[in-house]
């Protein structure tokens, strides 16, 4: 499970990258690049090798509505600072 954890921009470019100006916002974790950069390669994941990762590549191809990672968010309020 992921929480929260920093949300930080960032690009895809080459040939095979989705067009200009395509936006994805869907949820991807650090230990998603490898895979994702596999398939958008034409690889495949090494046998036995047993990643944590999710590849990413339909999704921000546009092939798939919505990131295949999921992860519950519970967000409690933040208690108000004391008045001094």
């Amino acid at each position: 499970p992921y929480f929260l954890g920093t949300k930080v921009t960032s690009f895809v470019s080459g040939p095979k990258a989705p067009r200009r100006g395509t936006v994805y916002d869907g949820l991807m974790h650090i230990s998603d690049w490898y895979p994702t950069i596999l398939s958008a390669a034409g690889l495949k994941t090494p046998r036995g090798l047993d990643l944590n990762g999710h590849n990413q590549w339909p999704a921000i191809k546009g092939r798939r509505q919505q990131s295949p990672r999921k992860v519950d968010l519970k967000i409690k309020s933040q208690p108000k600072p004391p008045k001094n």
